[in-house]
């Protein structure tokens, strides 16, 4: 019989909470890492005079620059957003300022990968 079991709320003050999740890093660090990345392909790339090097080198760098390090953003940001639920979470804005500063240096050395991959397949 279904009236024989009596569900019952547990105890808040014998219950533990979950501690607080500490701010994602790991999503600013690697978009940081990819935008260095990607700078390092652009320079590498106009001082490399094989034209091979130079298309494999640019289409790293626009990779890396404009969709790796957006996705790694994304990511940065649906983490933080699920970790603000908590209500004991306290928020470390450096890691979301470094994660902006990583895609946008990101996405512009990805365009000027982008630029650089242009001219060599035009030529």
């Amino acid at each position: 019989m279904s009236s024989d079991y009596l569900p019952t709320a547990p105890d808040p003050l014998t219950t533990a909470r979950t501690p607080a999740p500490s701010p994602p890093r790991l999503g600013a660090i690697a978009a940081a890492s990819c935008a260095v990345l990607s700078i390092v392909a652009g320079v590498a790339a106009t001082t490399v005079v094989t034209s091979g090097a130079v298309v494999v080198l640019t289409s790293t760098g626009y990779v890396l620059g404009a969709i790796v390090c957006t996705i790694l953003w994304s990511v940065q940001r649906a983490k933080e957003q699920s970790a603000r639920r908590h209500p004991d979470f306290r928020p470390r804005p450096l890691w979301s300022q470094v994660a902006v500063v990583g895609m946008l240096v990101g996405l512009a050395a990805g365009a000027f990968s982008a630029f650089l991959l242009a001219t060599e397949l035009a030529k």
